[in-house]
């Protein structure tokens, strides 16, 4: 269920938290597309009490499949390792929120707050990380 200064439109200070870019994806009775991402919209808050208000307009498909993390590592030779004076060595390569797939493309789909999804947090970090480990 989505809901929120991040979702709904024209709200708390006209707006300025909203996704303008998809506003112009709405129901109007030129195209009454059952489709639109946003119902019929109107400015001021009196006028759009019914786009705020909970209902299965709101509830939207996040399904998402992630890559949570993956280690690549690569042990040196014996051979190679001995010549630089080490018992062993290996690289690696390690990272975390690699990948996100979904159809879902306004914030991050597992962001969630109080139950409902407004995309207001920060979003998961990607992070890598590169080392070394060797033993003398």
């Amino acid at each position: 269920m989505l809901g929120g200064s991040g979702i709904f439109p024209f709200n708390g200070g006209g707006g300025l938290s909203n996704a303008y870019e998809i506003a112009t994806d709405r129901w109007t009775p030129s195209s009454p597309r059952q489709d639109a991402f946003y119902p019929r919209l109107a400015y001021g808050e009196a006028d759009n009490t019914n786009n705020t208000l909970e209902s299965s307009w709101w509830v939207k498909d996040v399904n998402f499949l992630r890559l949570k993390s993956a280690q690549l590592s690569y042990n040196l030779p014996t051979k190679f390792a001995e010549k630089i004076y080490l018992k062993n060595a290996a690289i690696y390569l390690i990272g975390n929120n690699l990948l996100t797939f979904s159809d879902w493309k306004l914030w991050d789909p597992e962001l969630n707050t109080g139950g409902r999804a407004n995309g207001s947090k920060y979003p998961i970090t990607k992070t890598l990380s590169l080392g070394i480990n060797v033993k003398f």
